[in-house]
This record gives structure tokens, sequence and C-alpha cells, in this order.
């Protein structure tokens, strides 16, 4: 299996540093939803992607961006979407692309994206429950917590044994839910949406398995 990585950095909170450059380090591709254009500046990184409507890019910074041949994709400030979901809406023309050359999988890295306002911060973890974005591993890292969002089907969980995670349902009813190599586990329950059933387990052991058939699970995962 081949995976391509694409890192997107958004306009959030950023402690970690490091981490961060991390995280982006062996990307395949770097979005920044315009103002997380700050955050790899600072860092460092220059992206392949800016998009937004660049209203909190400074004028300097997208020249040096210009200079150095980073592609801009400039939205109006009226727009119908945040800047994070036109990122996102790259990244599934990408997995797309990435498809039809039959690499396996795409998997999408949000850093900067949590911690700031929090209708912003509920936007990040629910546009990507949306159909459009089924076919990418989306990862959700902040500076205390990794949020995933798992579609249907059977995913590898790595971890520290002992690290606390939830699971909660997003995107209506999760189907035959089964949970292996945690503290509390489950065999083939349906989780509704609004259960608490699953809120504060432990992982056992260094990987785990998640395995559903319908529905969309937000996993929260204690860094």
């Amino acid at each position: 299996m081949t995976e391509k990585k694409i890192v997107i950095f958004a306009n959030g909170k950023l402690k970690n540093r490091e981490r961060a450059r991390h995280i982006a380090s062996d990307a395949d591709f770097i979005i920044c939803a315009d103002g997380g254009s700050v955050y790899c500046d600072n860092l460092g990184i220059i992206p392949d992607l800016l998009v937004g409507d660049l209203d909190s890019t400074p004028k300097k910074l997208r020249k040096k961006f210009e200079m150095q041949h980073v592609e801009i994709d400039q939205h109006p400030t009226h727009k119908d979407s945040t800047d994070l979901e036109l990122a996102l809406r790259h990244a599934v023309k990408m997995r797309e692309e990435h498809k039809s050359n039959r690499h396996d999988k795409v998997s999408v890295h949000l850093i900067a994206a949590l911690g700031g306002r929090l209708d912003m911060t509920l936007a990040t973890i629910l546009i990507p429950a949306a159909w459009a974005y089924r076919n990418l591993d989306i990862f959700i890292h902040g500076d205390h917590n990794l949020v995933r969002l798992l579609s249907p089907g059977s995913h590898t969980v790595y971890g520290t044994p002992g690290a606390r995670v939830s699971f909660l349902p997003i995107a209506g009813e999760v189907k035959d839910l089964s949970l292996i190599g945690f503290e509390y586990s489950v065999d083939h329950i349906n989780l509704r949406l609004g259960s608490s059933r699953c809120v504060s387990n432990h992982i056992e052991k260094d990987s785990c398995l998640v395995c559903f058939t319908e529905g969309m699970l937000l996993m929260v995962m204690d860094n």
C-alpha cells in the first residue's frame, strides 16, 4: 500500500511548533488555509499552495510566497465556505488524481485547526464528517489531543498504552461497531448519535482495531 500525505495549516492555536514541524516534515503536499501561512513561514516551511480570501495573510508574506513559486488560489471575502473547507476541497481533488494513479490511500493532517473560536473549531470537526470527504483519512492535531474522523471500514489506531481515547458518533448511527485492544472492548454494537457509551476508554496495546459498517465516528485521543 502506498500513501500520499497532505498537511493543511489552519489559523487556530498552535503551541507545540516542533511537533507541527515534525508532522509536516514528510508531507507530499502542504496547503496553507489563509492565516496558516504565518505558521508555515515561522516554521521555515514553504507550502505548495495558499488558499482562501487571504485576509489573514500579510501582503509581504504573499509576495514572498509568490517569489518562492507557491501556487495561490484566492477567493472573494464574501464566500460560502471557510478557508479550511476550501483547502479540504483541494485535498479531495488530489485524492482523485492519486486514485487514478493507482495509489491506495490519502491522509490529511490538519495543524492549528483547534483551540481558537468555538464556532470555527466546531466547523473544523464537523466539515470533514461530510460525505464528500469520506475517502480521506483525516487527522486533526491539537496541542493536547489527536482528533481523527473514521469512515466505515477497519481502522488501526496506534497509541501509547494507557492513553485515554473516546469514540463519538458524528454523522448518523454507527452500526456494527467493534473496538479491539482497548480497556473496554465492544463487539458488534450500534452507537446512536448523542450516545456517550464509548467516551473515556483507554488504549491497552500499541495498536488497536476499530471496525464498523455504517455512519461516521469521531475519535479523540490524548497526546
